[in-house]
């Protein structure tokens, strides 16, 4: 039977300087699917969505650390993870 599924794309810190969700969403996409296709999707996550209101300098900055890219049908099911650096 032919469905849409949203793939979303999630983002993590790893041992971050600033407090931070556990995970927030960054990117989705809707895509329709008929029985037994599959489908190559891109998601973008510019590097400005990975700032935080600075409270000391009232200003947008970036916490440098490792994150984790989390990418699934859902929250609470994650198909893909990736670990990077924001350098």
């Amino acid at each position: 039977m032919s469905a849409d599924e949203v793939v979303q794309a999630y983002v993590r810190r790893i041992n971050p300087s600033v407090s931070w969700p556990q995970k927030e969403l960054k990117a989705f996409s809707r895509i329709a699917l008929d029985p037994g296709v599959s489908k190559t999707v891109t998601l973008t996550i510019p590097v400005s969505s990975l700032m935080y209101w600075n409270e000391t300098t009232h200003a947008w900055d970036h916490d440098l650390c490792d994150l984790e890219l989390l990418v699934g049908a859902s929250a609470g099911d994650i198909k893909l993870t990736k670990q990077i650096s924001l350098k």
